[in-house]
């Protein structure tokens, strides 16, 4: 099958947020953060999702947010600008229009439940 240049660019975008995602996951469970504080955490985070930008042209924008099961720990942040002209920085309370992304989210949880058997359709 192949694919127009759009959608290897949307591939490869929702490829580089998931890297960007597993990584703040592996900060988090202390493979490179052991003994960090929460600031230099924060601080690691920040530059992170800055370097994704600064590094890949293809991704205009980066928002990343970061919370731990059990309450300790949360961060929020972002890189990039936030509109076409690129006169507006990207943060992490930017407006972000998700389109049909959802559907991928619904469809998970729904295949979930039938897995389990707690659907009504089988």
């Amino acid at each position: 099958m192949i694919f127009d240049k759009t959608k290897r660019i949307k591939i490869a975008l929702i490829i580089i947020i998931v890297i960007v995602i597993v990584v703040a996951g592996l900060f988090l469970t202390g493979l490179n953060c052991s003994n960090l504080s929460s600031n230099d955490l924060n601080l690691k985070l920040e530059r992170s999702v800055s370097e994704l930008v600064e590094k890949d042209k293809s991704v205009r924008n980066c928002v990343l947010a970061v919370t731990k099961g059990d309450g300790s720990y949360s961060w929020a942040g972002a890189a990039g600008i936030a509109t076409q002209n690129g006169q507006v920085p990207m943060t992490k309370d930017t407006p972000i229009f998700i389109a049909s992304i959802t559907k991928l989210y619904t469809a998970t949880a729904i295949m979930k439940l039938y897995e389990e058997g707690s659907t009504f359709f089988r």
